[in-house]
């Protein structure tokens, strides 16, 4: 399984997945539906599922909503992480790699149930 898609389910959010779906009565013939109910005739519209390596900035937002946010802080993100600078609590190297290490290290600690 895709390593996003897998943060995003264990976080409780939806992945969106788009199928073309055949209709005479709509102009075209058809649209793109996702399971969560978008719709669009334009792929170009597609809502965009968040790519967590790339960005670790987008792991801590999701993770800062849930409540168990500081022990997860605690146990994965403070002291994680080689040289660097500190920065907020966290390792700087942790924030700035862009490889899924912080997206890793979120999956196992939700898969551990924390």
């Amino acid at each position: 399984m895709d390593k996003n898609r897998e943060l995003q389910e264990l976080l409780g959010l939806h992945w969106h997945e788009y199928m073309w779906k055949d209709d005479d009565t709509i102009p075209g013939g058809g649209l793109f539906e996702c399971g969560c109910g978008h719709k669009t005739h334009f792929q170009w519209s597609f809502k965009i599922n968040p790519d967590y390596a790339s960005d670790p900035r987008l792991v801590l937002r999701e993770m800062m909503k849930r409540e168990d946010w500081e022990s997860f802080q605690e146990e994965v993100c403070i002291g994680v992480g080689e040289g660097g600078m500190w920065s907020w609590g966290f390792h700087a190297d942790l924030i700035l790699d862009t490889t899924g290490r912080l997206r890793d290290l979120a999956i196992e600690w939700l898969k551990e149930g924390k």
